[in-house]
């Protein structure tokens, strides 16, 4: 039978052990509107080449944005059997990042997010799990309905080769998006975690109902949504760690449980 003093050690070592690893969710928001994501250290993220990335960090979270599309100066509007190739992700002023893919000139709409023939996503890669809470659209054109997809397989999210159609199940969707114009667009997420995000332009390959933002009572439709990403947030998982207090009841538990043990 244990000892008064073995039992309250072995308490106190579950309570501190079950603080050390308690999480909860903090709200971080990562602006790339007036931030072109080089870090002024002319880093591959200033680059006008095709598979660029630009790192925004906030809350202690690193958020690394990249940009992909389904290419290969196919003719049909389906976006399910075209491969997935690197794009150009662009910083553009105070309306955010957007997209040039390798089958689109640089003008306008071209460097918009958008699936106009070919189907743009923004790819969000956090240095931790984060529940993905709401986007901003920095600048639209057209209507603006949306589509998000989030990781759940193993390991790193790889998509180049791959194609839309071919990314189930290791990429879920979490909903489509009714939508129109600027603004915060919440995405209504009460509980998915995971460390990497699509956002893209409509895109019917993923089977799913609607949300509707505005209220106006349409469904989301292709070919004539623009906009440029100017804001993620999300809610970051973060650990708790024992206070120093609690750190000290532990260490004088095991303390007494050594000398109980000595004293048998």
């Amino acid at each position: 039978m244990k000892t008064l003093t073995e039992r309250t050690t072995i308490a106190a070592a579950l309570l501190v052990a079950g603080m050390a690893v308690s999480t909860s969710a903090a709200a971080v928001t990562w602006d790339m509107r007036n931030n072109d994501g080089c870090n002024g250290t002319g880093e591959p993220a200033c680059s006008s080449s095709n598979g660029n990335a630009r790192v925004y960090t906030s809350g202690g979270v690193k958020l690394t944005v990249s940009a992909i599309s389904d290419t290969g100066n196919a003719t049909t509007s389906s976006g399910d059997s075209r491969p997935i190739e690197s794009a150009y992700l662009g910083h553009y002023g105070g309306n955010g990042v957007g997209v040039t893919n390798q089958d689109e000139s640089s003008g306008s709409p071209h460097h918009a997010v958008d699936n106009s023939n070919r189907f743009d996503a923004v790819r969000l890669e956090f240095n931790a799990a984060v529940r993905l809470t709401d986007v901003n659209f920095g600048w639209a054109s057209g209507d603006t309905d949306f589509t998000i997809l989030y990781w759940t397989g193993p390991g790193s999210a790889n998509l180049i080769g791959d194609t839309y159609g071919g990314l189930a199940p290791d990429w879920a969707l979490l909903g489509h998006f009714d939508s129109f114009g600027t603004g915060d667009k919440s995405l209504g997420n009460a509980s998915l975690f995971s460390r990497y995000w699509l956002v893209m332009a409509y895109n019917n390959v993923f089977t799913g109902a609607s949300i509707n933002l505005d209220g106006n009572g349409n469904s989301p439709d292709e070919g004539d949504d623009y906009f440029k990403l100017g804001k993620v947030g999300a809610a970051a998982e973060t650990r708790k760690v024992p206070e120093p207090g609690s750190l000290a009841l532990l260490g004088l538990g095991l303390a007494g449980l050594g000398l109980g043990r000595r004293r048998r």
